[in-house]
């Protein structure tokens, strides 16, 4: 495969990746916000309570994701440099997957939202959306020498 198709690959993937996990992002808050409205039996689901109770749990969700994210970014670096770009990038991508899937599973079955939570630490553990990043960038930069 030529290096225009494999740049190609990798951009597509990488676009698809950040849509999807930066789409999810609306809806997701939208969700806890009815979810919260729900659980606390308000009747103005827009009022303050709720949204500061939504507000709340998307910190600690964005906190179980970005903390182990930060640590683990590096160690994928390493990872990707000792066993390929592409098995870590599915590995991330198949982690982002399952962690939409939570909230489908938990929604659907009427679980409670705290099981949301070690799905979105073990997104983090995969490094995310830096890794994802960081392996995309990498696999460019094999692709081409500074002089192309």
């Amino acid at each position: 495969m030529g290096k225009q198709a494999q740049f190609v690959i990798v951009t597509v993937a990488l676009f698809c990746y950040m849509m999807a996990v930066l789409g999810i992002f609306p809806a997701f808050s939208q969700f806890l916000v009815q979810r919260r409205c729900r659980e606390m039996r308000e009747e103005n689901c827009g009022g303050d309570a709720v949204t500061s109770s939504a507000s709340a749990w998307l910190m600690w969700c964005q906190a179980c994701v970005n903390v182990p994210s930060l640590f683990m970014n590096a160690y994928m670096g390493a990872v990707s440099d000792n066993y390929g770009r592409r098995p870590v990038l599915l590995l991330v991508y198949s982690v982002a997957v399952i962690w939409a899937g939570s909230v489908v599973l938990v929604e659907a079955c009427d679980l409670p939202l705290a099981l949301i939570l070690p799905f979105w630490a073990f997104a983090g553990l995969s490094g995310g959306m830096a890794t994802a990043l960081q392996c995309s960038f990498s696999i460019v930069a094999d692709l081409y020498s500074a002089g192309e």
